[in-house]
């Protein structure tokens, strides 16, 4: 393929994100390389702070870079040694270089097949936009639910955020897959709807009085909770975990992504070295618990067939244009998003 030129957004060094014009060189697609003409996009929050960081640690930025992981699109071109895949195969991912002058918002990707393996042909049943939306809240999802006992020898599992991304897919693996009996939710009445839908048998509307005692309060009724899933970071039980989850002895525990900290996505990753945080990690306490982030493995092909079997739907808040990224980024910065935020490029 000849070499041309592209747009992505990026920015550089400690600069704002822009539209910037990149130039592709056939000649620099290596042997374990694939050239994915990008279709869409999604947005995390993961994405923001990144960003953010990099501005803080102002060493990571001597070179202009890209942001996004998540991605859909087609393969244009193959490296010598590659044969997963071939010239126009539709595929979605996780790309996982940071700090590099790529990133998936963007026209053009070279993957490094080595280096990034949660990569695969999309499922059939999934537009491009479902289809990048999915791969790092699904992977995260999947990941929270290995640390403690099997979820579907688990009778009751709390999720705190059951509406963002990863607790949708939370919810519906727990409910869809491992058919664990009850399920609670803690989210605000105007995402009742999808949760419900997802298959929470019970929300907590946090709008409306403590979580805490209304959770308590279904303790008194259900029982304490086998596994507890943070997917927002809340600090809401750490002072009452004895009265809500079961003991460790009994392979239960509480598992989050954030530690106690809501994500303030205009700041770096220096945010979650609270002293709530470094008390949690470090000092002994009663009960299980692992900060969980996304694992490598093979969730993308059993994230595959779960979705052809239509077992699993994909949350999507909205689809913006490329050159309409700004307003993406708002649109996760709010907090308000129900569902991944996805951008175009066609």
């Amino acid at each position: 393929m000849s070499s041309f030129t592209y747009k992505q957004v990026g920015y550089h060094y400690c600069g704002p994100l822009e539209l910037i014009e990149r130039s592709y060189d056939a000649s620099k697609l290596g042997a374990d390389d694939i050239l994915v003409k990008v279709s869409a996009a999604a947005l995390n929050p993961v994405d923001l702070i990144l960003y953010n960081s990099s501005r803080f640690f102002k060493f990571f930025t001597r070179t202009d870079a890209g942001i996004g992981r998540d991605f859909s699109g087609v393969i244009e071109a193959v490296g010598s040694s590659i044969t997963k895949f071939q010239k126009g195969d539709k595929v979605s991912g996780l790309f996982e270089d940071t700090y590099t002058q790529q990133g998936t918002l963007s026209q053009y990707l070279i993957i490094n097949t080595k280096k990034n393996h949660n990569i695969g042909t999309i499922p059939k049943n999934l537009t491009m936009e479902e289809a990048a939306a999915f791969p790092l809240t699904f992977g995260t999802a999947y990941t929270t639910l290995v640390h403690f006992k099997k979820p579907s020898e688990c009778q009751n599992i709390l999720v705190i955020g059951g509406a963002t991304s990863v607790g949708a897919f939370v919810i519906q693996l727990l409910k869809k897959v491992h058919k664990v009996p009850f399920v609670v939710s803690v989210n605000s009445s105007s995402s009742s709807e999808k949760v419900l839908r997802y298959g929470a048998d019970v929300m907590v509307d946090y709008t409306k009085g403590s979580v805490k005692s209304q959770v308590l309060e279904l303790v008194k009724q259900n029982g304490k909770f086998d596994i507890i899933v943070d997917c927002v970071g809340s600090s809401e039980f750490i002072s009452c975990m004895d009265d809500v989850l079961k003991p460790k002895s009994e392979g239960s525990g509480y598992t989050s992504i954030n530690g106690t900290t809501v994500g303030d996505y205009h700041s770096p990753m220096t945010q979650y070295l609270s002293w709530a945080n470094i008390k949690l990690l470090l000092f002994p306490r009663s009960f299980a618990f692992v900060w969980s982030y996304i694992e490598d493995g093979t969730w993308y092909e059993y994230a595959k067939g779960l979705f052809e079997e239509g077992v699993l739907e994909v949350p999507v808040d909205s689809v913006h244009k490329l050159e309409n990224f700004k307003e993406a980024i708002a649109t996760i910065i709010d907090h308000k998003a129900q569902g991944k935020v996805v951008v175009s490029m066609e």
